[in-house]
């Protein structure tokens, strides 16, 4: 069973991101302006214990005024978005790998990126 968290990325990202573009609007287009959001997970530990609890990053770039979305979501445990949806906790109660997944959601585009988590039996 897939379980998936949303978050949208707003507040002071956007406040700051405003200002930015209004920076690089009097220099001009950029080859930032060219180029795709992206979306790159990592995560502080890939090999925990059932019940323990690891954070999973996700780094984004080319974001500057653009409003958008992070879906979270893992084929087994729970995941649970913090700090605006760029991070988020995953905890597994069974063993077994998790693919925790985020997905980015901007101008009508998706961009996905995945890790794995392997999640090992209290011996």
């Amino acid at each position: 069973m897939m379980r998936s968290k949303r978050m949208r990325i707003g507040g002071m990202f956007s406040l700051v991101a405003a200002i930015a573009m209004l920076g690089a609007c009097e220099q001009g287009p950029t080859a930032m302006d060219a180029q795709e959001p992206t979306v790159s997970l990592s995560a502080s530990d890939t090999n925990i214990l059932v019940g323990e609890t690891t954070t999973v990053m996700a780094q984004t770039a080319n974001l500057l005024g653009r409003d958008v979305e992070i879906d979270w979501s893992t084929s087994v445990g729970e995941i649970e978005p913090t700090e605006e949806g760029r991070m988020a906790r995953f905890t597994s109660d069974q063993a077994g790998t998790a693919v925790v997944t985020a997905e980015l959601q901007s101008d009508g585009r998706v961009i996905r990126d995945q890790i794995n988590i392997v999640v090992n039996p209290i011996d």
